[in-house]
């Protein structure tokens, strides 16, 4: 089962997670030790993302947005939004010709 998980301003999609489901409602539940086991996973990547955020000095932060403008420049990119402000998706074949 493919289960969505949020804490604080993360959200997590985990799949192939063992869960009970309600054949009511559909409701997904998770044993305690799972829910905690997958909880721990979402605290261990943000605390690797924060050791990599502050390990980033300006200058480094400066070379990526420099990267990432040259992508931009070169039309490396594809556009996130449509002109109505929806998200764009891309079939794999057009976004990894890029």
């Amino acid at each position: 089962m493919t289960v969505t998980l949020e804490k604080g301003d993360a959200t997590r999609v985990f799949e192939s997670v063992p869960a009970l489901v309600c054949d009511t409602c559909g409701e997904v539940y998770l044993e305690d030790e799972i829910g905690s086991h997958l909880l721990a996973k979402i605290q261990a990547d943000e605390a690797q993302w924060d050791a990599q955020f502050a390990a980033t000095d300006d200058g480094k932060l400066a070379e990526l947005v420099a990267a990432v403008e040259a992508e931009i420049n070169d039309g490396r990119t594809l556009p996130m939004f449509d002109a109505q402000g929806n998200f764009r998706e891309y079939p794999a074949s057009e976004s990894n010709n890029r």
